[in-house]
């Protein structure tokens, strides 16, 4: 182990107000400040435990933590857990832990995260934070993308507006088949893309939330009884034993699957959940090529309703122009890993396939309602961070299309240019500072790239239109003209 967060479950029963860690408020916030300080401080020099955060709370704003409760918890609200960040930073540098971070809030949801930290942000706190965790629920069930659709993404947002680094901190359940768990995992790094993700316990006494159940107290002869795993240790299995460090992360167009590629091994690895059907599909990953011959695949599939773990089968390999493809058959339920050896990724020298004009002005259009949202409602707002995680989104598709993911840059540019032009003018004025440089910077990439001038006069006309509907209805005439010139020059 060469990391540790050290967290709160809950302060000490005598800086509560219950007088118990099982429930109520807290009373002694300085006292609980240098509580922690001091155990971090021990851990490090007595026990020699590589303590590089501490994390003081633990789903300190859920409604829950009423005494008397069956798990420790405590109410810390935001206003509360801003003096408390700044009395825990001091207590740690004094202790010479400057390299202790602090990380906050592990909220049980998404959304309760977003909202602690919008407040956070606005105080003293905000200087002494070094990481946003979160927690993996919904309540106590898993956080699901179908139901809560792009909350994870304004999350990440908001993170990366505060250059914050993100952790998954804590996730857990009862189902023993682990098929929500891959789900949960795949659809955080599709969508948070945080650079750490915990479970919750390797170990539970009596418990499926554990990935084991273990009999904690033995009997006289210390020999404890340990079960077999559940199946879900093996589907965890799938990603801690075959995403090794080292590997760079592949951007993927569906959140059923995740890819990263070793540069040092020449090694590229697919994780895959199968919850669609059986089948037989097909994976792309654009722009890799053999390294040397030959060209291997491994594949691996565990179907925990089965009982049936990392069993061997077959994938097919092939190349063509655009890069590599798989072939695989799958069984539904199932998670799969796929190890393809010696393949290496290459600059392609060819022309770029074809973003299409309609790609072109989808991504204008999201670009300019993401632009002029945060003109109206500020940068941190939850309307703007959902609007621009959306670009971003629609920019990572077209990427994964392209030999060379680069070739996008030029185009993006000049469309933000175009989309930040029009928010500015509109909310500063034509003569303004940052409309005018805004204009200047388009025209610049324009001469820069290149293209067909139909296409800039695309771009340019559609933001115009979406500003002028967003603003004024979709019948605004004004917005009815600059659409029609749009198409115009699209339909040359």
């Amino acid at each position: 182990v060469d990391r540790v967060e050290l967290f709160s479950n809950a302060p000490m029963w005598w800086m509560t107000d219950a007088k118990s860690s099982f429930g109520g408020r807290l009373t002694r916030a300085d006292d609980f400040a240098a509580y922690l300080a001091e155990v971090a401080a021990q851990a490090r020099s007595s026990w020699n435990v590589p303590v590089v955060s501490v994390s003081p709370f633990n789903e300190p704003s859920a409604q829950w933590w009423r005494y008397p409760h069956d798990q420790e918890g405590c109410t810390i609200p935001p206003s509360q857990q801003s003096g408390i960040i700044v009395k825990l930073r001091g207590e740690l540098d004094s202790r010479g832990l400057n390299d202790v971070a602090v990380a906050v809030s592990d909220e049980n949801t998404p959304v309760s995260a977003i909202k602690s930290w919008q407040e956070l942000r606005l105080g003293a706190a905000r200087g002494c934070v070094a990481r946003l965790n979160v927690h993996g629920y919904d309540g106590l069930e898993p956080w699901s993308e179908k139901k809560h659709p792009g909350i994870r993404a304004q999350l990440r947002r908001l993170a990366q507006v505060e250059a914050l680094p993100t952790w998954m901190s804590e996730y857990g359940g009862s189902s023993k088949h682990g098929l929500d768990l891959a789900q949960s995992i795949l659809e955080d790094i599709h969508y948070l893309r945080p650079c750490a993700w915990c479970y919750w316990q390797l170990l539970e006494h009596h418990c499926s939330w554990g990935l084991v159940e273990a009999e904690f107290v033995g009997p006289s002869d210390g020999v404890a009884d340990v079960k077999l795993p559940h199946p879900k240790f093996h589907v965890f299995g799938h990603f801690t034993r075959f995403l090794r460090p080292g590997s760079e992360m592949l951007h993927c167009t569906e959140p059923w699957i995740v890819a990263m590629y070793l540069p040092a091994e020449t090694t590229l690895t697919f994780v895959v959940l199968n919850r669609h059907g059986a089948g037989n599909y097909l994976l792309r990953a654009p722009a890799f090529t053999a390294s040397r011959q030959p060209v291997t695949a491994r594949a691996l599939i565990t179907q925990p309703k089965e009982q049936r773990f990392l069993v061997e089968t077959t994938a097919e390999v092939s190349f063509t122009e655009a890069g590599l493809e798989l072939h695989l058959e799958l069984p539904t339920e199932a998670v799969c890993t796929i190890i393809v050896s010696q393949v290496t990724r290459v600059q392609s020298t060819r022309t770029v396939p074809g973003v299409t004009a309609g790609q072109v002005t989808d991504l204008a259009v999201l670009a300019t309602l993401a632009a002029v949202t945060e003109r109206r409602n500020g940068e941190l707002d939850n309307r703007t961070c959902a609007a621009w995680s959306r670009v971003e989104h629609a920019c990572e598709c077209i990427v994964a299309t392209l030999p060379v993911p680069s070739q996008l840059d030029g185009l993006r540019q000049l469309i933000l240019h175009a989309a930040w032009g029009v928010a500015n003018e509109r909310a500063f004025g034509q003569a303004s500072k940052d409309a005018c440089a805004c204009w200047e910077r388009f025209h610049k990439e324009r001469e820069r790239l290149r293209m067909n001038d139909d296409l800039d006069w695309a771009i340019f006309n559609t933001a115009w239109a979406v500003e002028s509907r967003a603003r004024l209805g979709m019948e605004d005439s004004e917005g009815e003209a600059a659409a029609r010139r749009a198409e115009e020059h699209i339909s040359r």
